[in-house]
């Protein structure tokens, strides 16, 4: 009985994570020449400032001290900026 509730937990948690991933994705896009995170407020990014690995690192480096990012939207803001500038998306993400 304990195994199945543990296993049933265990899915929720998943699950969780996947919808949370889902949220964000749905909050970080290309809007015009910006790559726009609007996870607590809308903060803009020129496209222009992220259209190499080196400038997504530094702006993963600043974003990481804002409250309002977690591992999903630096994440999501990697993927998003790599795709649009034709960069390489990491393979961990």
């Amino acid at each position: 009985m304990r195994e199945a509730k543990e296993k049933k937990d265990l899915h929720e948690q998943v699950m969780a994570m996947f919808e949370r991933r889902k949220e964000v994705e749905s909050k970080i896009y290309i809007e015009g020449n910006h790559l726009v995170i609007n996870v607590s407020y809308e903060y803009d990014i020129y496209l222009s400032d992220c259209d190499t690995h080196e400038k997504i690192l530094r702006w993963c480096l600043h974003l990481k001290d804002k409250n309002w990012v977690d591992w999903d939207v630096l994440n999501v803001f990697i993927a998003r900026a790599c795709e649009h500038n034709g960069l390489k998306v990491p393979d961990t993400l």
